[in-house]
């Protein structure tokens, strides 16, 4: 991969990541590894994308010398497959094909269960626009770490029940997780992108 990556430099490219395990939920060397890659080639990568649990989430990725700074982004999408207590989603990603190579917005749509079981019939609803749910300038890393510290100012307000409710595929809402809940959610998920990583999580272990 860092041979790749080094030519998309060399050649003024830019590169999205695709994986199926989140890189928080990989042995430890191949994760830390992998978090110093990407602060390495942090102007080349300006996508990353990830599935395996399930869930609706996304990891900031942060300068390996200053954990204040954002380097770059991972999507963790939700799953189209069934999984307890959460409705099968799938992503729509809007790419800026033409110049940055970046994420623009995405939206979410999921298939309600308890609709499409009681009309024998599939359907399927937009649930959110990143951008518009969020309200955000754009999607960058600098934009996602000021919208964390937005939730993190004001951990008991509705935004921050928005983006659980968003995480479980609005399958419960947000007053299903509670103060510690929503801590852990933020420290442990959104700001961890290493395994076994403390710098935010350790308050929350």
């Amino acid at each position: 991969m860092i041979e790749w990556l080094q030519y998309a430099e060399e050649h003024l490219e830019k590169v999205h990541i695709i994986g199926h395990h989140p890189p928080r939920m990989c042995m430890v060397s191949f994760s830390w590894a992998y978090y110093s890659i990407v602060n390495r080639y942090q102007s080349t990568i300006t996508g990353q994308f990830f599935a395996h649990t399930h869930f609706d989430e996304f990891m900031l990725f942060y300068n390996e010398t200053n954990s204040t700074q954002p380097i770059s982004i991972a999507y963790i999408t939700p799953s189209f497959t069934t999984y307890p207590n959460v409705n099968p989603g799938y992503r729509v990603y809007t790419i800026d094909i033409e110049n940055s190579v970046s994420v623009l917005d995405h939206r979410t749509m999921i298939l309600n269960l308890t609709a499409t079981n009681l009309y024998n019939k599939t359907v399927w609803v937009e649930e959110y626009s990143a951008k518009s749910a969020y309200d955000m300038i754009d999607l960058s890393p600098q934009e996602w770490n000021k919208f964390v510290l937005q939730l993190e100012n004001d951990i008991d307000g509705e935004m921050m029940g928005l983006v659980y409710q968003y995480f479980m595929k609005s399958a419960t809402t947000g007053a299903a997780c509670d103060r510690m809940c929503r801590k852990k959610l933020i420290n442990c998920n959104l700001k961890t992108a290493r395994a076994q990583d403390t710098t935010f999580c350790s308050a929350m272990l």
